[in-house]
């Protein structure tokens, strides 16, 4: 919970100089390259976390990493982060930098979950229906699970919403163990 907290804050900080400095979508397009980087190679991640490590070491690494792939505005942001001993939630702050940028352009990334994949009828009138409702570009993330049977889970932000067929199952359930218990 902390973590997320700082990484908030850095993440707010290095998007407002990136606003200033007119490249946000640059900045962005490195953030998600970070968080990529960081996501896919467990090792850079444990180097980064270690506290033995030097902070010299750590960024003299990232710099041969990310040489001439990123903006000087990013190269630099990170090299501030490792010197503030935040090397082991770099990937956070850039997470955190990509919820920003995507609130910045109005777009709400949404997780459904279905039983099986969506036809494109389904997925437009999907779309449509949470633009209307939410006032929000919808970013769209799908996910196939079996186990719901039918019907759908949708996450949007913190909220969840489960019209699937397992959930009403269970709830139909509960509902009569608890009313034969009487």
């Amino acid at each position: 919970m902390k973590q997320t907290l700082v990484a908030k804050r850095y993440a707010k900080a290095l998007f407002d100089l990136a606003s200033e400095m007119n490249i946000i979508k640059e900045v962005a397009i490195d953030m998600q390259l970070v968080k990529d980087v960081c996501l896919e190679n467990r090792e850079l991640r444990a180097l980064l976390g270690n506290p033995c490590v030097k902070p010299g070491k750590k960024v003299n690494i990232l710099r041969v990493l990310f040489a001439e792939k990123i903006q000087e505005l990013s190269a630099k942001f990170l090299d501030i982060i490792i010197r503030k001993s935040r090397a082991a939630i770099i990937q956070v702050i850039a997470d955190e930098f990509g919820n920003l940028f995507l609130d910045y352009q109005e777009i709400l990334p949404v997780q459904v979950k279905t039983a099986i994949p969506l036809d494109d009828q389904t997925r437009n009138h999907l779309l449509e229906l949470l633009n209307r409702k939410l006032e929000k570009n919808i970013q769209l993330h799908e996910s196939v699970d079996a186990e719901i049977i039918g019907g759908l889970v949708l996450h949007v932000d913190d909220l969840r919403l489960d019209a699937s067929l397992r959930y009403k199952l269970s709830s139909l359930r509960q509902e009569m163990k608890d009313s034969l218990v009487v």
